[in-house]
């Protein structure tokens, strides 16, 4: 009789620590490997202001559309890519930045500036960003870009007039 009840104690233990350990690791399986679902979206393209000119040294308004499944924190690292158009159309990361940003649950359209430097050379660019997020531990990614946007020159402040000898 005292034997049974040892083996049922150990058989109980047993069953436990097997039930905590797939309890544990199942979930986070699943959300790794299988898991497509995103939790926070930006949606493509990101609408850009092309109603003022955008000169070196400026912000940029951007506006997006969130939709988050989620409430927490996440960050967004975002790169500036001035668009050759060239032979091989290629993109050159001109400036990075990081920025971290509250995640809230909804639907949402989010103005906002992103920063250009002040060393930009007059061009067609345009804003590639992923956003990082934890959910259960397990890091998310989500890429988004933004729609091409021209940087010109700034225009002298005050142009030399010019005299006119007759």
């Amino acid at each position: 009789m005292k034997h049974d009840i040892v083996e049922r104690l150990m058989f109980a233990m047993i069953f436990g620590m097997a039930f905590s350990v797939m309890g544990y690791f199942i979930p986070k399986t699943y959300l790794t490997y299988f898991d497509k679902t995103d939790y926070y979206k930006i949606y493509s393209p990101v609408a850009v202001d092309q109603r003022t000119p955008h000169y070196p040294c400026d912000s940029v308004t951007v506006s997006f559309t969130k939709e988050s499944l989620i409430d927490g924190k996440g960050s967004v690292n975002l790169a500036l890519n001035l668009y050759k158009v060239d032979k091989s159309n290629n993109k050159n990361r001109v400036a990075y930045q990081e920025r971290d940003i509250p995640l809230t649950i909804g639907e949402a359209v989010i103005t906002t500036q992103w920063d250009l430097s002040c060393d930009r050379i007059p061009g067609e660019y345009f804003f590639e960003g992923v956003l990082n997020y934890k959910l259960n531990g397990i890091e998310k990614y989500h890429s988004f870009y933004s729609e091409k946007f021209n940087v010109t020159a700034r225009p002298s402040p005050n142009p030399t007039p010019k005299l006119l000898i007759k």
